[in-house]
């Protein structure tokens, strides 16, 4: 391939993807050009993965953060706080994510589920709604909202990938009850501050303090404005 050369501003960024299947790893970068979404994937071998990771580390380190002092958040030191998360694949990949001084708040296990339209084998043809359920487990810190899941999409065999979306680049941020084939779906919808179309997450098997922290996180957002940290 003849190489080539992108530039992504840092303020042009709302979210990114790092994971990796066995020996292949990726980095997706998701911003905004000329009023649009863009995605910019990498993929490199999984031995590389600590590079990336340090990478995004630094990034993630002049991202904004939530004043938790004044909002009267319980907040906690990435060391003091990682033994919490159960899974210990998610507990790797989420810490090689945490910056410098940033600040964990809460973290809890679930199911992400994973949406695709297929189509059926048979004479007419007819699609068919799929939701394929994974494991995740979701961490709030002072800086980010993190989603280590198992599986990507329509991926085969043992596969990782972690979102990261800076709480700086959220404008708001809902929690919405659905009801898909007589299952609970509660569906997490991102909006973000440069008006760009939403993200939207589909979670099951939420517990009770889940639920109510989510559906307060609104409170929290008007406060990333301020001097990074």
């Amino acid at each position: 391939m003849e190489p080539s050369l992108a530039s992504i501003g840092f303020k042009d960024i709302l979210y990114f993807n790092i994971g990796s299947a066995l020996l292949l790893s990726w980095v997706s970068i998701t911003y905004v050009r000329d009023g649009k979404l863009e995605q910019m994937p990498i993929l490199f071998a999984s031995n590389g993965r600590h590079h990336f990771a340090k990478a995004l580390r630094s990034y993630k380190k002049y991202c904004l953060a939530i004043n938790s002092e004044e909002l009267n958040l319980d907040t906690f030191s990435a060391s003091g706080f990682i033994h919490k998360i159960s899974d210990n694949i998610h507990r790797d990949y989420l810490r090689i994510l945490i910056s410098t001084n940033e600040r964990c708040i809460l973290t809890f296990s679930c199911q992400y589920l994973w949406y695709k339209t297929i189509e059926k084998k048979s004479l007419f043809r007819k699609s068919q709604e799929l939701w394929a359920a994974s494991k995740a487990t979701v961490l709030f810190t002072s800086k980010a909202l993190l989603i280590a899941r198992n599986s990507l999409k329509d991926s085969v065999g043992s596969c990782t990938d972690m979102l990261n979306v800076p709480l700086d680049k959220v404008s708001s941020l809902f929690l919405q009850d659905e009801k898909v084939d007589d299952r609970a779906i509660h569906k997490l919808k991102i909006n973000f501050t440069n008006g760009i179309e939403s993200l939207d997450i589909s979670l099951m098997s939420l517990d009770e303090t889940a639920e109510i922290f989510l559906n307060n996180i609104q409170s929290l957002l008007g406060d990333t404005k301020q001097t990074p940290r």
